[in-house]
């Protein structure tokens, strides 16, 4: 850090005292040093939401940029705990990534007391009707709405979306679900519980597993019981066949 002869008087330096107008300008600029806006923050743990899926979760936040005062000595700032943390969601629509501990990410703070916000949510799981803020409180860290997603290391499971117009979906099972103009192309296999209804014609290399035993069976292939000739149903086919 700069010396103490370098900042002059606290963070005042000897320009400040110049004149009036640099004077003026050293008051506005310490009291826009108290106005929280949008700081670096690294999650220090979680709360879940309730429910299934669950609701918006809080985290607790540590700042990551230390204060300096006018003498050069550097203090961390504390953890701030129950910051909400941003969801995209619109309607009954939301798309799920709820932070993890250690995730380094953006939180903003709002101009205003929320407190009172986030207590009405909490009770009624909605915020339906204006509230007060809950204090005179501006600008504060108390106040702060995490939004993520800063200086992350390279994900193993994510949804790509590019701008080809392509979907490149992978999660850290293996498991992949890419689009091309070609169609859709998964690696992984795929349990369906109700119909399929195809309305082009299915691979003869695929394989079905039959429903009472858990076998393959080839749709190119397999043999089914209880056929006989002339006209009747068949009997289901054979597991293995």
């Amino acid at each position: 850090m700069s010396s103490v002869t370098d900042f002059g008087y606290g963070q005042m330096t000897p320009d400040d005292a110049n004149d009036d107008t640099n004077l003026l300008h050293f008051i506005v600029r310490s009291i826009l040093s108290q106005v929280s806006t949008a700081k670096i923050v690294k999650v220090a743990a979680i709360h879940a939401g309730s429910g299934t899926p669950p609701g918006p979760s809080t985290v607790d936040v540590q700042p990551m940029i230390a204060m300096v005062d006018g003498l050069g000595n550097v203090s961390p700032h504390s953890i701030v705990y129950g910051i909400p943390c941003l969801r995209l969601q619109a309607g009954p629509w939301a798309l799920i990534a709820d932070p993890a501990v250690n995730d380094v990410g953006l939180m903003i703070c709002a101009d205003r007391d929320i407190s009172y916000a986030k207590a009405a949510f909490a009770q009624n799981q909605s915020l339906s009707q204006p509230v007060n803020p809950g204090s005179f409180r501006m600008h504060d860290f108390a106040d702060g709405i995490y939004i993520g997603g800063l200086f992350g290391t390279t994900p193993t499971a994510f949804a790509e979306f590019n701008s080809d117009g392509t979907l490149n979906i992978t999660d850290g099972k293996g498991n992949v679900l890419k689009t091309s103009s070609s169609g859709f192309a998964m690696t992984g296999n795929l349990q369906v519980t109700g119909t399929i209804t195809a309305t082009q014609t299915i691979s003869s290399q695929a394989e079905v597993v039959a429903k009472s035993t858990g076998s393959p069976v080839h749709l190119s292939t397999h043999t089914q019981t209880g056929v006989t000739t002339g006209a009747g149903t068949s009997g289901p086919p054979t597991p293995g066949s």
